[in-house]
């Protein structure tokens, strides 16, 4: 694998990839049943918007676009999820657990939407295992995963984002 930069750089890059690849938060490892294709385990990364792990990913998918099977398959671009919470009980300006606990239950809540989409019905998603393994590239369920996300949004007024998953927040406070 030919990588640009330093070879210190280059070393340091292949071991994120590598380490993006074996290791998975349990709560992101689930099982599906494929009629026909029978039971196969999934290995879902979330990742913040612009984060190292993200951006290792991007860069990784630019230098071999046309790897097949592609080791990561990106199932949506952006899914923007937003938490309603009582201000008065969590304040995530103030206090970084409740920021950190947002921000896992966020991500929880994009890997319970894309675990429902990929159990719905395959004939009607046409979700295949060979796509699920990366054999059609990197990209290919991306745009139909992406839509669909976008048919479970509510419009939100915030700066940032004009429409996401939005669901309550759990206050471990009360």
């Amino acid at each position: 694998v030919e990588v640009a930069g330093t070879e210190i750089q280059q070393l340091k890059l292949k071991e994120r990839w590598k380490m993006l690849m074996e290791k998975v938060p349990k709560e992101q490892v689930f099982c599906i049943d494929m009629p026909g294709e029978g039971r196969i385990e999934l290995k879902l990364r979330v990742f913040i918007s612009n984060s190292d792990d993200s951006r290792a990913i991007e860069q990784y998918l630019k230098l071999f676009p046309d790897q097949k099977p592609a080791p990561f398959v990106v199932l949506c671009d952006c899914l923007a999820v937003a938490a309603v919470f009582d201000t008065s009980h969590m304040d995530p300006t103030t206090d970084s657990s409740v920021a950190d606990r947002l921000r896992k239950q966020s991500k929880s809540r994009g890997v319970k939407f894309i675990r429902e989409y990929l159990n719905t019905d395959f004939s009607t998603n046409g979700i295949t295992k060979p796509l699920l393994r990366g054999h059609e590239g990197a990209y290919v369920l991306q745009d139909r995963i992406t839509e669909a996300a976008k048919r479970q949004f509510t419009t939100i007024d915030h700066q940032f984002v004009v429409s996401a998953i939005v669901f309550r927040a759990a206050d471990r406070t009360l």
